[in-house]
C-alpha cells in the first residue's frame, strides 16, 4: 500500500510539475508523503510480501523514520522550483524500497534511486554545492560498484541473491566486506566517511538534515538485513574505531554543518552495536545501548531473531 501511494504520487507529480505553481506543488508533495505515512501506520504490524518486495517490522520502522525526515525537509524549504520537492519524493521512494527488500539487486536499484536525487539536491546551493555534489557523486558511484561486486560474489558463494543467506569461506567473507563498503558509505560509517564533512558543508541545511536522518535510516535497514542474520562477526563497528573517529575532529572546526557531520559519523559507529550478538567492549557503549538492552531493541525493530 505504501509503495503504491509512493508510485502514484511520483508519476502524477512528475507530470503536474510543469503546470502548477511551486507553492501548490509543495502542498501536493506534503499530501503524498502524508498519505504514504498514513498507509504505513494503517498497515503497521501486518507483514506483506510481493516478490522481492517485503514489508515487515524492520521495513516499517525505518520507512517511518525516512518519511518523517522527508516531511520535515519539504516543510522547511521554500523554493520557487518544483524540482526540489519532487527530488525529495523520489529519494523517499528509494528509501522505502531499500528498507523493504532482501534481494541484493533490488537493493542496488533502490540505493541508486535514493542517491541520484541526493546528488542533485546537494547542488541546490551554487558554489560550494557543486564541489560537494561532485565529491558525493564520485564516491557514491564507487560505493555502488563495490556493492554490485559484493552482490555478485555473494551469489557465487551462496547461490542466492537474498541478503542474510548463511555462507562460509573467504569468498563469502569478501562478499560481505564489499557489501558493507557500499552501505557503509551511505551511513558515513568510518572509515567510509571522509566525504561527509565537505558534502554537509556545501549542501543546503534542509538537505543536510535529510541526509543525516532519512538516508541513514534506510541504509541501516539494509545493513541489518545484510549482516545481522548471517555473519555478525563481519560488522565493521565491532571495534570502537568508527565511534571514536567522529568524536575528536570536531575540536578543530567551528562550522556547524561539519559538527553535525562528525556527530553523524560518531552515531553511525555507535548505533549498530546492540544489534550484534557478542558485542565486545560493552563498557564503551552508553547505558541505554548496552547488551542488557539488546532484546528490547530487537523487539522494537520487529525483524531481528
Amino acid at each position: 500500500m505504501t509503495l503504491l501511494v509512493f508510485a502514484l504520487f511520483s508519476v502524477a507529480l512528475t507530470l503536474l510539475g510543469f503546470f502548477v505553481s511551486a507553492a501548490l506543488f509543495k502542498r501536493l508533495t506534503i499530501l503524498g508523503l502524508s498519505l504514504a505515512l498514513l498507509s504505513l501506520l494503517a498497515t503497521w504490524g501486518r507483514p506483506f510480501a510481493f516478490g522481492p518486495y517485503q514489508v515487515d517490522g524492520l521495513s516499517q520502522t525505518f520507512t517511518l523514520l525516512a518519511l518523517l525526515g522527508a516531511l520535515w525537509t519539504v516543510g522547511l524549504v521554500r523554493s520557487g522550483r518544483f524540482e526540489f520537492y519532487l527530488l525529495v519524493l523520489y529519494a523517499a521512494l528509494g528509501m522505502h524500497l531499500l528498507a523493504s527488500t532482501r534481494n541484493l539487486i533490488l537493493m542496488l536499484v533502490a540505493l541508486e534511486a535514493l542517491s541520484l536525487p541526493l546528488y542533485a539536491l546537494a547542488t541546490w546551493r551554487r558554489g560550494q554545492g557543486l564541489e560537494a555534489a561532485l565529491k558525493y557523486f564520485l564516491l557514491g558511484a564507487l560505493a555502488a560498484a563495490f556493492f554490485l561486486y559484493g552482490a555478485a560474489l555473494h551469489y557465487g558463494a551462496t547461490g542466492s541473491l537474498l541478503a542474510g543467506t548463511p555462507g562460509e569461506g573467504p569468498l563469502y567473507a569478501l562478499a560481505l566486506g564489499l557489501l558493507l563498503v557500499g552501505l557503509g558509505f551511505k551511513v558515513a560509517l568510518a572509515p567510509f566517511h571522509f566525504w561527509t564533512p565537505d558534502v554537509y558543508q556545501g549542501s543546503p541545511t534542509p538537505v543536510v538534515l535529510f541526509m543525516a536522518t532519512s538516508v541513514k535510516a534506510a541504509a541501516f535497514a539494509a545493513l541489518l538485513r545484510v549482516v545481522a542474520p548471517g555473519a555478525p562477526d563481519a560488522w565493521p563497528s565491532s571495534s570502537p574505531f568508527p565511534w571514536w573517529w567522529g568524536t575528536w575532529p570536531p575540536w578543530s572546526t567551528n562550522e556547524t554543518t561539519k559538527l553535525l557531520a562528525y556527530s553523524s559519523i560518531a552515531h553511525a559507529g555507535t548505533w549498530p552495536w546492540p544489534s550484534i550478538p557478542g558485542t565486545p567492549r560493552p563498557w564503551l557503549l552508553p547505558p541505554h545501548l548496552r547488551p542488557g538492552h539488546r532484546p528490547g531493541l530487537r523487539r522494537a525493530l520487529g525483524a531481528l531473531p
